[in-house]
């Protein structure tokens, strides 16, 4: 008889051996799947026991039992692989200046990376928003992203570095870094998340917002099309005397800004027309020399309007004479990165290939780092008859595994760079595997159906070797946990293990409803590894479901074209049920736009509506690239980019062919 003590004395013969029985089902499961777990979880009496125990101090832990916890600690879970589980709930249960102490030594001694950045993060908060920021840069140890760009980072990532700046300025520590953080944060006119308005108000007690600063946001949100009065005048309030002035008149006029003329002062004036041109560019540039005579512009405040008229014009709907009007009123000195951008853009969009050569060369670093700007110079150089030069710059570009290096080696008529890391199918997986920590514990988590199993796979994927990683991915593959095997890799970015950053998911169900739709697998694979790296329960912010992420409204339409049942969005759910529509959907959009993967793709993410409106209306030939790189919103742009690729890379895995990113209709097609 197992001998128990404490607390696990308490167990119930009857809960025992329920939970023995429950055992017992997991374990058949398990061999199911050809032993692939034997070795790493036991369902002996002794591991089953130790198991509810683990549960029920779980629950003590996470109720503040410190005393209870400690019992079980002593006795049956003495030396057992998830005490440190209990530690952290403890720890997370009693955020308190008291337990200030045993947080540091928790975060200190660094067992669980993972479960230290969660005790860190809560342990951070609490001293933060007490005052205590010595104690905040103490737990937190160093900044988490040095260098980062808040307006690169997601919110989680901003909260993090928000919070250990905020702390380094007000204790006197913080240096340049910080300040260029939350100025970068601030002027940029992009919401931030509350976690960073304590940033924001060190940054501004320490003396750095200043007028020059307030006034760049303003000019950054009064260009945005879609900003409310409130925020105009918030920010108009860190102005002082006539500039604030000027500001709340312009901020009064902000959604009707055409009534730029009713504003009393002049910089108000100048500031609502600046508004004004951004929304109506065409229009500000017409009356531009009559506004400016009028108001008495100054050549800064000119040279200020005609950068905002000048973006105006280089969108997605500029014509040729647009873009003429940009190159001869803008002076060399006021183009911007993003002007440069834009306008590279409509140089590629109208063929001006003796332009895009200086102006990606303009972009400095980026101009010879980026892959899609060296494709762009590569074939600009091709037509501009400096073959050697094109074709060496397309060369480089086609070593990297992207939508326009894969472009790249199809211009040049060579295979795609594919690189790939991956055990062989037959390889047996290590039982070394059993004496890493963080696979012990994830392996009895995940042996609970325990959701902190997912923390445990990230501290896998993150904190561990590439061979332990790997090993795990592999274990994810042969058990169908495709997620796990894609979080594997991409977490600690091992972008060369493409058969686990692209498994083969529910391939029976792919096949099927390939061969019903008449959709390529490999496209129908690309579309849903986009769209929700091949998980078939997880919902979108705005309602999208599933594998490949379908709408409810898109899915009752689909429903009723094809005589499908369909139950509500709850069903989406069923992975069979969610390709089924979705293949159906995308037969239909590929049909609507001539077997166009291009167009199909785009329209996808952004709607079939959108997708004619962006092609020629000026009898000017596009091809592909030039399509896909003029894309106005960012994100579609880099969907297409990504499912194409993501498609070519399916075919590989599921071929072994080498297959061009596009095909010869698609990149032939008059776009």
């Amino acid at each position: 008889m197992l001998d128990v003590s404490g607390n696990a004395k308490r167990f119930s013969f009857v809960f025992l051996l329920m939970f023995y029985m429950l055992a017992v089902s997991m374990q058949s499961a398990f061999a199911v799947q050809d032993n692939i777990t034997d070795g790493f979880i036991s369902f002996d009496e002794q591991s089953v026991a130790k198991r509810q125990a683990y549960s029920e101090a779980r629950d003590l832990a996470r109720a503040g039992d410190v005393r209870g916890v400690e019992e079980f600690k002593r006795g049956i879970l003495k030396d057992y692989p998830l005490n440190i589980y209990l530690d952290y709930y403890l720890l997370a249960s009693n955020v308190t200046a008291a337990n200030y102490k045993n947080a540091l030594k928790f975060v200190k001694q660094g067992a669980d990376r993972e479960l230290g950045l969660l005790v860190s993060d809560l342990y951070a908060d609490m001293s933060g928003s007490t005052g205590n920021f010595g104690r905040v840069l103490e737990i937190m140890g160093q900044d988490p992203m040095p260098d980062a760009d808040p307006l690169a980072q997601n919110v989680k990532e901003k909260a993090r570095s928000c919070r250990w700046h905020e702390a380094a300025l007000m204790t006197g520590k913080g240096g340049s870094d910080s300040v260029s953080y939350a100025s970068r944060l601030y002027v940029s006119g992009k919401n931030y998340p509350e976690a960073c308005s304590g940033l924001i108000s060190a940054w501004n007690s320490k003396g750095y917002l200043t007028q020059a600063a307030a006034s760049r946001r303003l000019q950054d949100l009064l260009v945005k099309r879609k900003v409310s009065k409130d925020e105009l005048q918030t920010t108009a309030a860190n102005l002082e005397g006539a500039e604030r002035e000027a500001a709340m008149q312009a901020a009064d006029v902000s959604q009707n800004p055409e009534n730029y003329n009713e504003v009393q002062s002049r910089r108000g004036r100048i500031l609502a027309f600046e508004r004004y041109a951004a929304l109506n560019p065409n229009d500000a540039a017409a009356v531009l020399d009559a506004f400016c005579s009028e108001n008495k512009v100054s050549t800064v405040e000119r040279h200020e309007l005609l950068s905002i008229i000048a973006s105006g014009k280089l969108g997605w709907q500029s014509s040729s004479a647009d873009v003429k009007w940009v190159d001869e009123n803008l002076p060399a000195a006021l183009w911007s990165d993003e002007l440069i951008e834009k306008r590279l853009r409509r140089a590629i969009w109208f063929k001006q290939w003796k332009y895009i050569i200086p102006l990606v060369d303009a972009l400095g670093a980026r101009g010879q780092r980026e892959t899609n700007w060296m494709y762009w110079k590569g074939r600009a150089l091709l037509n501009t008859k400096q073959k050697e030069a094109g074709m060496a710059l397309l060369k480089k570009a086609a070593k990297d595994r992207s939508f326009f290096g894969f472009l790249a080696a199809q211009t040049l008529g060579r295979h795609p760079v594919y690189g790939n890391t991956s055990l062989k199918r037959t390889d047996p997986l290590s039982q070394d595997l059993s004496s890493v920590p963080a696979v012990q514990r994830f392996f009895e988590l995940y042996a609970l159906n325990d959701p902190a199993r997912f923390i445990e796979w990230r501290e896998i994927a993150c904190n561990t070797d590439d061979a332990t990683a790997l090993a795990m991915a592999e274990w994810a593959l042969r058990t169908g946990n495709h997620q796990l095997a894609i979080s594997a890799v991409t977490a600690a970015k091992r972008w060369d293990a493409l058969d686990y950053r692209f498994p083969l998911s529910f391939l029976n169900l792919y096949r099927s409803h390939a061969q019903t739709s008449g959709v390529a697998l490999s496209y129908l694979y690309g579309i849903s590894r986009q769209e929700s790296m091949l998980n078939p329960t997880v919902r979108s912010p705005v309602g999208a479901v599933g594998l490949m992420q379908l709408m409810p409204s898109t899915a009752a339409l689909v429903a009723k074209k094809n005589g499908y049942r369909y139950r509500g969005s709850g069903s989406l759910t069923d992975p069979d049920l969610n390709i089924r529509f979705g293949s159906a959907y995308l037969r239909d959009l590929l049909g609507k736009f001539s077997q166009n993967r291009v167009l199909a793709s785009a329209g996808y993410n952004a709607g079939p509506g959108r997708v004619l409106r962006w092609t020629s209306h000026d009898g000017i030939r596009r091809d592909a690239g030039m399509y896909i790189e003029n894309i106005p919103f960012l994100e579609t742009r880099g969907y297409v980019q990504r499912v194409l690729l993501y498609a070519a890379i399916y075919e590989k895995l599921l071929t072994g062919r080498n297959v061009p990113v596009l095909t010869e209709r698609e990149r032939n097609f008059s776009y």
